[in-house]
């Protein structure tokens, strides 16, 4: 399963599964580089980075703000 980073709060990330359910996790269990939008996933040694699964996101996300922007 796929987690996204949605925010973070103080020693907490608040990550999104992809059935839309909220976690809490120590900001300390997740690598140190991972930023707000960044997709993980939980392995048997915890939550990994998927940078190929975030650029999918980032591109799907980047194409609907645009054809939103073209029907205006």
């Amino acid at each position: 399963m796929w987690y996204a980073v949605d925010r973070f709060e103080g020693e907490w990330a608040v990550l999104q599964d992809d059935e839309g359910q909220s976690h809490n996790v120590e900001r300390s269990r997740l690598p140190q580089d991972i930023r707000q939008g960044d997709v993980l996933r939980q392995t048997d040694k915890g939550f990994v980075p998927d940078p190929e699964e975030t650029a999918r996101r980032r591109e799907r996300v980047r194409r609907l703000e645009e054809r939103l922007r073209q029907k205006r």
